[in-house]
């Protein structure tokens, strides 16, 4: 049965452990997560990504907690880890 670990402000979280973040849930994301997390990874806010996108904020503040919760990542830490990931992994993939 799964353990309630705490409570987000990106949604409840409830798992037993969760798995490290790895590439191949990538694959799970939407066409528009996926553009988002790329320019997330670019260190752009939020206003900039919805500027971009010409989306609201509310949106992209949507499917970016869509994105962590599909990852199972939580806390400002995490997060800052997890997109200097992901931009290391596309600029390795750019770069085949």
């Amino acid at each position: 049965m799964p353990i309630k670990l705490y409570t987000t402000p990106c949604k409840k979280l409830i798992i037993n452990h969760p798995p490290p973040p790895h590439f191949a849930n990538l694959e799970t994301l939407t066409r528009q997560e996926l553009k988002i997390l790329k320019l997330a990874a670019e260190d752009l806010s939020n206003q900039e990504i919805a500027d971009k996108l010409v989306v609201s904020v509310r949106t992209i503040r949507k499917h970016r907690e869509n994105i962590y919760h599909k990852f199972a990542i939580c806390g400002k830490t995490e997060v800052r880890r997890f997109l200097r990931r992901v931009q290391k992994y596309f600029e390795l993939k750019n770069q085949i």
